[in-house]
């Protein structure tokens, strides 16, 4: 039996495990610190796609993919990459919006 639907809670081990904090959690959306990444909850318990932001440091991407890759199977996490996001203010409403581009690697 693989991770409950919405892992969270293993998630943040995992990440605590690695010396890195969760600073927001919606939804399925886990941001962390740094925003340097933010993880998502697919729609099984087993998957958890990766997204860096537009604004990382694209040499470190590879290396913090592969790490969290590593980790994530002891947890039974299928880490995918997808692509980069960015945070925008949206214009209309005092609110933050969030744009995915997926196959930016």
């Amino acid at each position: 039996m693989g991770p409950p639907l919405k892992p969270l809670g293993i998630i943040k081990e995992m990440l605590n495990g690695l010396g890195l904090e969760i600073t927001y959690a919606y939804d399925d959306l886990i941001f962390i610190e740094n925003n340097a990444f933010l993880l998502q909850m697919g729609k099984t318990g087993e998957e958890v796609f990766l997204y860096f932001h537009t604004d990382s440091s694209s040499e470190n991407r590879v290396d913090i993919t592969n790490l969290l890759k590593e980790c994530g199977r002891q947890y039974r996490f299928m880490i995918d990459r997808k692509g980069t996001y960015t945070v925008v203010q949206n214009t209309c409403r005092e609110n933050l919006e969030l744009r995915f581009f997926e196959g930016h690697l």
